[in-house]
């Protein structure tokens, strides 16, 4: 049902079945021709996943509780369930012995994120024959010549889906990459649950290429990735739907692009949520962890989430690994992010205007309630970590699979913020006590909305100086492909020319089969100088075109946010002069804000003020070149 708000939440007969919602991501591999032992792997994770048996939904609870499944959405062999009410303390007792008898399997899930499925014809359909009693929902996404890779299994009925490729996703001329070809994307699927209403399911596979050393502009495809994600979870927590983001973002935790998911998208990371005590932008373990010796690789994967480049993984043991990988003994490229609904119950930070009623404290300030919602991440661990048992010489992918567990609370529980999470190095730090209102290191509910958007400033300003870097590259590039064409335009001339006049020349002499040799060597370099220039002119026109116009129309996207997010702080600060103006009380901003915060509203001020920003190079908040507008970049 919707409520006045207009969120979607579970009520009547189902509302206290499926306490839990267990959900995992794993990248396969499953690249045709390319990944090792494919078949073979894919079938025994197929295998795997679909050897536990299946947990049958409450009682009468079906895909007609929500919505009929989507067009081209797999579902069948639905376990069958009985028809009475589900409505008393019998049916809690009934759901815990089905908890019972499934709760001893590791590979129990509820929700599966796939990544590099790409052959729908095999590896897929394998995949649904073995896994449909227990996931008789699914979906497979198509995009592009050759596909996302992208699916999702799931428990409960699939009331809606939606693909969306990524609007830049490499270059074409870049073959051996594959982005553009595969066309990189998110899919996203609507569940409905027992419990928590309908929950929006997202899967993506970001780009690779940039790698994560040099500058962000190098990157800027990634980030930008991001920022489609994240407005569209965005628009998700807007329907009044929790969100699941899962998937292989190819990024390590202290990136830009895990940053704009954070802070633009609202979303929480599952493995530091149950892992507290690790900081958010940790890619190593603390050297008493280790005793200055070697990276204990166990330790890394239970610590710090590590999920790719591990020696533990006999496809990337013995490979050659960056600093980066080496000091953590692999990286976490792999996550699992969650939010609540943006209702006036549940309200992410930095996004309520400055002029909102709702959600009001007793001083008439906004109030910030728990971004997670309903959901709270009880359990995270990097799993799929054991190799094959009938080939104990080899790992199931080359990435290891992360999971999840969410415990999912009693409707309106969040009405009073049990605990609103306070961020320790970008990670949340213990909650506060049941029922008691907190706002974070006693910051009132203004000065934590402007600390989150002084933080939401300087990752929006590091995007678009990243985008504003790869827009110069891309005209570069375009220019340099142009050049190319007409090279290899005048070079197939030239050598047409000499096919022409050698049988000439070899008339009435020796040697003619020699110089028919050449000839025809001319002929075939004429072709595939032609052949040259023409891919030289699809890449700079059409590639450098759509590059170049993507770009720019995710920069306007980017400037229209950091333009709310300005006025947010401006108005902010207009509000807390007057109050330090008013005779007696000395509220202003230096005085009230904590050191931490105080950095961060001096940093939005400095960026806000363009003499300032603009007259410096690097003096974005992760250095780099300046934002100039974006029509001087384009």
């Amino acid at each position: 049902m919707e409520d006045s708000n207009g969120s979607t939440t579970a009520s009547g007969p189902h509302a206290n079945a499926e306490r839990t919602l267990r959900v995992l991501t794993l990248n396969v591999w499953g690249l045709k021709f390319v990944s090792k032992l494919r078949v073979l792997r894919l079938r025994a994770i197929a295998d795997r996943l679909g050897s536990v048996p299946p947990t049958p939904l409450p009682p009468g609870f079906s895909s007609h509780d929500g919505h009929s499944s989507s067009s081209g959405t797999h579902a069948r062999n639905q376990p069958s369930t009985s028809s009475t009410a589900y409505d008393g303390p019998d049916h809690d007792e009934d759901d815990a012995e089905v908890g019972r008898s499934t709760q001893d399997y590791e590979d129990a899930y509820d929700v599966i994120a796939l990544q590099e499925i790409w052959v729908e014809s095999e590896d897929w359909r394998y995949m649904r024959s073995r896994c449909e009693q227990r996931y008789p929902y699914s979906k497979f996404f198509y995009s592009a010549a050759v596909g996302s890779g992208l699916a999702i299994m799931s428990r409960f009925p699939i009331v809606s889906t939606h693909t969306q490729p990524y609007l830049l996703n490499g270059v074409p001329i870049y073959v051996s990459h594959g982005d553009w070809i595969a066309g990189k994307a998110f899919g996203s699927i609507t569940i409905q649950h027992p419990r928590a209403g309908l929950i929006d399911i997202y899967n993506t596979h970001t780009i690779a290429a940039g790698g994560e050393d040099g500058p962000e502009s190098k990157r800027a495809h990634r980030v930008a990735q991001a920022w489609e994600l994240a407005t569209k979870v965005r628009d998700s927590a807007e329907r009044g739907r929790h969100a699941i983001v899962m998937g292989d973002i190819n990024s390590t935790p202290p990136s830009l692009t895990i940053a704009v998911l954070r802070d633009v998208g609202g979303l929480q990371d599952a493995f530091l949520a149950s892992h507290p005590s690790l900081p958010a932008h940790a890619v190593s373990l603390p050297p008493s962890a280790n005793n200055n010796g070697p990276v204990d690789p166990e330790r890394a994967l239970a610590e710090l989430g590590v999920t790719c480049d591990s020696p533990l993984n006999t496809w990337t043991a013995g490979k050659p690994l960056d600093p980066r990988a080496r000091a953590g003994a692999g990286k976490r490229l792999d996550y699992v992010f969650w939010r609540g609904p943006n209702d006036p119950l549940s309200r992410p930070y930095g996004l309520l205007s400055s002029s909102s009623k709702s959600g009001q404290d007793g001083d008439g300030g906004p109030v910030h309630h728990d971004p997670r919602g309903r959901l709270r991440c009880t359990q995270s661990a990097v799993v799929f970590t054991e190799r094959l048992t009938h080939r104990p010489d080899i790992s199931f992918s080359d990435h290891f699979g992360v999971s999840a567990t969410f415990t999912i609370l009693d409707e309106g529980s969040t009405a009073t913020v049990e605990s609103t999470p306070e961020y320790t190095n970008g990670a949340l730090s213990s909650p506060s006590p049941a029922g008691v209102k907190s706002t974070g290191a006693g910051l009132s509910p203004e000065l934590q909305r402007n600390r989150d958007d002084s933080r939401t400033l300087q990752t929006l300003t590091s995007a678009l100086q990243a985008l504003s870097g790869a827009a110069n590259a891309a005209r570069q590039l375009q220019h340099t492909h142009y050049l190319a064409f007409l090279g290899s335009l005048g070079l197939a001339f030239l050598l047409v020319i000499l096919a022409g006049i050698v049988p000439t020349a070899g008339k009435n002499r020796t040697g003619s089969a020699t110089q028919g040799g050449v000839h025809a060597l001319f002929v075939v370099l004429a072709v595939a100088a032609g052949w040259a220039g023409t891919t030289m002119l699809y890449s700079a026109f059409i590639g450098g075109e759509w590059e170049k116009r993507s770009l720019r129309t995710i920069m306007e996207s980017i400037e229209l946010e950091l333009s709310l997010v300005k006025k947010r702080l401006n108005e902010s600060e207009a509000r807390t002069s007057g109050n330090a103006r008013t005779p007696g009380v000395n509220t202003g901003t230096s005085s009230t804000l904590p050191s931490g915060a105080s950095a961060g509203a001096a940093a939005s001020r400095t960026q806000r003020d363009g003499s300032q920003s603009s007259s410096k190079p690097g003096a974005g908040p992760l250095g780099g070149q300046s934002t100039q507008p974006v029509e001087s970049l384009i």
